[in-house]
């Protein structure tokens, strides 16, 4: 059964919350069901924010000023509001209507927190009869839907035959045809693969993943496309769960200064030389390490917070990899654990606009296969289908020998796939593509 607390904000906070849900209808799409009016103190709070809720569960927009004091009057004339409060209601609701919420998204942000950790304890208050039955797999699963608990920011709709949105249809492909580049794509680095790509590059609110088998090149690509979006001016942070940060860095540099790592160390103060000048020039590329099988989403999401909060806004976040992160809740298939951590990437990737960008690898079958596709993915087929965009990485004996792989499109959500690109490496100095050799 659920346990009902009050707000533990001040009266002033609580007199904003109530003046954002009689003022503001985005307010009140965007919190919906988070907001109950037993959670304020003062009841002439409760009786008017409960109205005024009801007006919008039947209305879906707010109530005027004129209508929620005539249903403040009929509340009384129905019993369900004490007469002798009646003054004292609609004195609070002139005072609730002077606030300014000019700061109404910090209030989601605040109330979106509350109902979370409310909903989070109660799960655990349910659980002991759980815990008596051994249910813990379910126990587990309440408590990540609990903490999956707030706001919702799709108040927006997309009206498909509007004026606005017509022209916004028209800009952007006019955009495309004259290869106007547009904040939310970042170049791959690849100018061919670009143009084969539906939006030119990489997306923003997208999730791109390189499969290949161990060895393949996986991690080398990753930084090398990290890199790439850097020198095209977009804020880049590098999640490493399987080296160091220090080593990442001795892939980057040696990648940026076209000397292969083994032989950095001849060449000191000529890459310090480079790397100095390229600096002012491009965008920042943090690093950040985390032990292989602990990092979960939720660690990555506050890392990219603290980030913001000190003024840095990331467009692309890479994780080397996917496959080697801890899920939230560890169930007892693999599957679900997979799964669940796919889908938090994905959903990081729309609510804080960037590219996520990370890697996976293909079973036995596709580390024996010429060409890797969506079916050889390893153990999990939500890491093919939850991806917006899948490339393998392939390679022969020969072919690697000779600096040569094979850019396969396994899967794309936007596009045709079936797209092999043919390129040259220079993998010693970490230069995961040259110069395209064909395009098949």
């Amino acid at each position: 059964m659920e346990q009902v607390k009050t707000y533990n904000f001040d009266q002033n906070f609580q007199s904003l919350i109530a003046a954002c849900v009689l003022k503001d209808t985005s307010f009140n799409n965007r919190t919906d069901g988070l907001i109950k009016h037993e959670y304020f103190e003062l009841d002439t709070h409760q009786n008017i924010v409960k109205l005024a809720k009801l007006y919008y569960t039947k209305y879906k927009k707010i109530p005027t000023y004129q209508i929620i004091k005539m249903m403040i009057e009929k509340g009384v004339e129905a019993g369900k509001i004490r007469k002798d409060m009646l003054q004292e209601t609609l004195s609070n609701l002139d005072i609730i209507y002077e606030w300014d919420i000019s700061d109404v998204d910090y209030v989601v942000d605040q109330v979106s927190d509350f109902a979370r950790h409310q909903a989070i304890s109660n799960e655990i208050l349910n659980a002991v009869d759980l815990i008596e039955e051994g249910r813990y797999d379910e126990i587990a699963k309440r408590i990540q839907e609990a903490n999956q608990v707030g706001a919702n920011n799709n108040d927006s709709g997309y009206n498909f035959f509007g004026d606005k949105e017509i022209s916004e249809r028209e800009q952007a492909r006019l955009d495309k045809i004259q290869n106007v580049e547009r904040k939310q794509v970042i170049p791959t680095g690849i100018t061919k693969l670009d143009k084969i790509l539906y939006h030119g590059g990489f997306a923003k609110k997208e999730m791109v993943s390189m499969m290949g088998k161990s060895k393949s090149g996986k991690s080398i690509s990753l930084a090398w496309f990290a890199k790439n979006a850097a020198f095209s001016g977009f804020n880049v942070l590098f999640a490493t769960l399987e080296v160091s940060k220090e080593m990442t860095a001795e892939r980057l540099e040696s990648s940026i200064v076209q000397i292969a790592m083994n032989d950095l160390q001849h060449h000191i103060a000529e890459a310090k030389q480079k790397v100095l000048d390229y600096r002012d020039k491009v965008g920042r590329l943090e690093i950040v390490e985390y032990p292989s099988g602990q990092m979960k989403p939720s660690d990555l999401l506050r890392c990219i917070q603290k980030y913001k909060s000190d003024g840095i806004i990331f467009d692309m976040v890479v994780v080397d990899y996917a496959d080697i992160m801890c899920p939230e809740h560890r169930y007892n298939d693999p599957i679900e654990n997979s799964k669940s951590i796919y889908l938090a990437l994905r959903a990081m990737a729309t609510t804080e606009n960037v590219v996520v960008l990370t890697a996976t690898q293909t079973n036995r079958e596709g580390a024996k296969a010429a060409v890797a596709t969506d079916i050889n993915v390893a153990e999990d087929y939500n890491r093919i289908r939850i991806p917006d965009l899948v490339i393998s990485i392939n390679a022969t004996d020969e072919e690697r020998a000779n600096g040569e792989a094979r850019l396969y499109l396994a899967a794309s959500r936007n596009q045709q796939g079936n797209f092999t690109i043919k390129i040259k490496q220079r993998l010693e100095c970490m230069i995961f593509c040259e110069k395209i050799l064909d395009i098949m």
